[in-house]
C-alpha cells in the first residue's frame, strides 16, 4: 500500500524531516518494515522552504505554506497525493481538515491521526474545524 502522511515540518522545537523526528516518522518506518510505501508532505510555514528529499527510505516533499503560497500548496499536495492510496493527517487539525477534502476528492482512503487534546488549539476555534472533528 503507498500511505501518504501530510503534516507540518517543525514540531516541538523540532525539524521533523531533517532530524527524522517524532511520532509519525517512527510510524512510517514500522510501515516501511511492513512492506509499504510511505511519503510524507510537510508543511514549512516557519522557514519557508521547498525541497524533496529521502530521509531513511522515507521520500518526504517539503512545501511552503502561508497564505499567499496556500493555492500553491493545495495544488501539488492534490498532484502527489494522487499516487497514493490512504493519506493520513497528523499534527495539527489543520492537516486533518486538508487531507480529509484532498482524500475525498480523489477517492482516498483517509486517517486523521489524533495525537493530542486538539481543542486546545487555536485553529479549533474556527466553527468548521469544530464540526468536522466531531463526526
Amino acid at each position: 500500500m503507498k500511505i501518504l502522511f501530510l503534516m507540518k515540518r517543525f514540531s516541538s522545537g523540532k525539524d521533523m524531516v531533517l532530524e527524522d523526528f517524532g511520532r509519525q516518522m517512527r510510524l512510517g518506518d514500522a510501515l516501511l518494515d511492513l512492506g509499504h510505501e510511505v511519503a510524507y508532505f510537510c508543511a514549512d510555514y516557519k522557514r519557508h522552504e521547498t525541497f524533496q528529499t529521502v530521509v531513511n527510505r522515507k521520500k518526504v516533499y517539503v512545501r511552503a505554506l502561508s497564505p499567499v503560497s496556500f493555492l500553491m500548496f493545495q495544488s501539488r499536495l492534490n498532484r502527489v497525493a494522487a499516487g497514493y492510496d490512504v493519506i493520513i493527517g497528523a499534527t495539527d487539525p489543520f492537516f486533518g481538515v486538508i487531507g480529509s477534502w484532498v482524500a475525498r476528492r480523489k477517492g482516498k482512503y483517509f486517517v486523521y491521526d489524533i495525537q493530542d487534546n486538539y481543542e486546545a488549539y487555536g485553529i479549533s476555534k474556527i466553527f468548521f474545524i469544530k464540526s468536522i472533528e466531531q463526526k
